[in-house]
């Protein structure tokens, strides 16, 4: 990538990142391009440069973190690759802890302002469909080893990914919570003897 191109990159990014902490903080519907171009230290009328509205932004965001995830699942597959076929689950939790903040942000923002984001927004919607499914797919693949009747694999990746978005949404609450690694602890535990692992301790 050339210097100019990583530069606008990356002017980008912050111009995304910085509105999605402005969408979580006052809601999607109350946030302006110049409100966001001012956190930044833009021009209203520089930031049409990087982005014409609000869902570009939206959209933007949520193909930096399928961008994440997809370098979570290089890893995920890479270290699968050298060990044995057990390690699943404590590779994928434990590289899902340490996932992006990003992808954090973008996770509180749908769950806050989901109908919001999808109204009269198609192509977004077809976009997230189609990152979902790619997800099933990645799961069911490396769950063969676990469920060998591929009917199955793909039941239990929907399962799977369930639990993932179940705890982006217990991350949102307000009230006090259980700690990131130790929601994450459970929910390997839960998985695990939810596929008969018999070495598997009780939650």
């Amino acid at each position: 990538m050339k210097k100019r191109e990583w530069e606008f990159k990356m002017k980008k990014e912050q111009i995304a990142d910085a509105a999605a902490d402005l969408f979580l903080e006052k809601g999607v519907e109350n946030v302006t391009l110049a409100e966001i171009a001012a956190q930044v230290g833009y021009s209203k009328s520089s930031i049409y440069s990087y982005f014409k509205s609000r869902d570009d932004i939206i959209f933007y965001l949520v193909e930096m973190a399928d961008e994440e995830f997809s370098e979570i699942e290089t890893f995920i597959k890479t270290e699968l690759e050298k060990d044995e076929s057990d390690a699943l689950f404590d590779v994928l939790f434990d590289e899902s802890l340490q996932k992006t903040y990003r992808n954090k942000k973008v996770a509180s923002l749908f769950h806050k302002n989901i109908g919001l984001i999808y109204q009269n927004n198609g192509e977004l919607l077809e976009k997230v469909l189609y990152i979902y499914n790619k997800r099933i797919s990645f799961l069911a693949g490396i769950l063969k080893c676990y469920v060998s009747d591929e009917k199955k694999a793909v039941l239990v990746s929907y399962l799977l990914l369930g639990i993932f978005h179940g705890m982006d949404h217990y991350k949102t609450m307000e009230e006090e919570t259980l700690t990131d690694e130790e929601a994450y602890q459970i929910m390997k535990k839960f998985m695990k003897r939810a596929i008969g692992d018999p070495k598997e301790e009780d939650l």
